[in-house]
């Protein structure tokens, strides 16, 4: 016969693998499937009993501030043609008792840049109700920027994209696949589990985050773009010393005798190669 404590283990199980209303999107591997299994199954009592998602969570701040440092405008109103800028992880555990590093390196976005899907609370049977831009790191808070499309191109969409701008649904969470995982050694994480690493596969609008960090920030205006991938920063340094070089050739020049026909082309060539350079 059946006891209880099994029917709550497989109860357990069903909702570590399944998830719940509103949580992220786990899509598990059949030996990770094995491992969970075998783990709740042989989980102690008080594991189980204390399993369910009501234990306290640490609020991650985003770092929202820095937004306007590299050229982002957040606004709290939004206006018809504005788009969100949305926090999709952080590493707070979660309602499920779960924890996402996003440190540099721990989100693989490389297969997500190739469609960047939004999706309607994780529902990929039906068409994205927007475009991502590549999420970013802003503090230890990834985040990103859902860009709508037109009114009248999909009515799922508009509707979104209407209850996002009027307030009415600020919740967001992601999909993923788990490449390294570990179950947490938190006690007041019992049974959650700490991903170390993830291949990001979409991220939803939801009315209920699984993450209470996870929620839309705020309005940019429609052809707001998100930071550069870091490199844009290290160009532009290796162009105001490029520049700064220029200058000095120009005025060790100027200082000698007048130039030569050949002389001003030889210059002119060589500052177009400058800036060829700065902006490789």
């Amino acid at each position: 016969m059946v006891d209880a404590l099994d029917i709550l283990r497989r109860d357990v199980f069903r909702k570590r693998v399944n998830g719940i209303a509103g949580g992220n999107r786990i899509v598990w591997s059949e030996r990770d499937i094995h491992q969970v299994h075998d783990y709740v199954m042989a989980a102690a009592p008080d594991q189980i009993f204390r399993a369910a998602p009501t234990a306290e969570v640490k609020l991650v701040e985003s770092n929202t501030d820095s937004l306007a440092k590299i050229g982002i405008e957040l606004r709290s109103g939004f206006g018809p043609d504005d788009n969100p800028v949305v926090c999709i992880t952080t590493p707070r555990a979660d309602l499920m008792g779960d924890s996402v590093n996003t440190v540099p390196g721990a989100v693989d976005i490389t297969d997500f840049l190739k469609n960047s899907p939004v999706l309607d609370t994780h529902d990929s049977s039906k068409p994205p109700v927007a475009v991502s831009t590549k999420p970013w790191l802003s503090g230890s808070s990834m985040l990103a920027i859902a860009k709508f499309p037109k009114p009248g191109v999909s009515a799922n969409s508009d509707q979104i994209a209407n209850a996002v701008r009027a307030g009415l649904q600020r919740g967001v969470s992601i999909g993923f696949i788990p490449l390294k995982w570990s179950f947490s050694k938190d006690p007041a994480r019992p049974l959650g589990v700490d991903f170390h690493s993830i291949k990001l596969l979409e991220w939803s609008f939801c009315a209920l985050p699984c993450n209470p960090d996870c929620l839309v920030l705020g309005a940019v205006a429609g052809g707001t773009s998100p930071p550069g991938d870091g490199k844009t920063a290290d160009l532009r340094r290796e162009a105001r010393a490029l520049a700064a070089k220029a200058r000095a050739i120009s005025e060790s020049i100027s200082d000698s005798k007048p130039q030569t026909r050949e002389q001003r082309v030889a210059e002119a060539m060589n500052f177009r190669r400058i800036a060829t350079a700065a902006t490789k």
